[in-house]
C-alpha cells in the first residue's frame, strides 16, 4: 500500500492552494503506510509536517487509525 499512498499525495499535493493544509488519514498502525510515508513525501515536496497521531486500537474504544497533518511552504 505503501508505494499507492506515496501516489495519491505526489497526485493531490499540486492542487492544494498556495499555503493550504492536507490531512492524510489511514486505518492502519503500520509505521510503513504512515509516519514513513509522510518521512519520504515530505522529504521529496515542499510539504511541511504540523502533526502526527496515532490512535492505537482500544483508545477510546476506537479501531487504530493514524494521521498527519501537512501544510504547504508559502515560498
Amino acid at each position: 500500500m505503501q508505494a499507492r499512498q506515496l501516489h495519491l499525495l505526489r497526485a493531490l499535493w499540486p492542487l492544494l492552494e498556495r499555503g493550504g493544509m492536507l490531512l492524510y488519514a489511514t486505518c492502519s498502525i503500520l509505521p510503513e503506510e504512515n509516519a514513513h510515508v509522510i518521512r519520504l513525501f515530505t522529504g521529496e515536496c515542499k510539504a511541511r509536517l504540523i502533526d502526527q497521531r496515532y490512535i492505537l486500537p482500544g483508545d477510546a474504544d476506537m479501531d487504530g487509525f493514524y494521521y498527519a497533518q501537512l501544510a504547504g511552504q508559502l515560498d
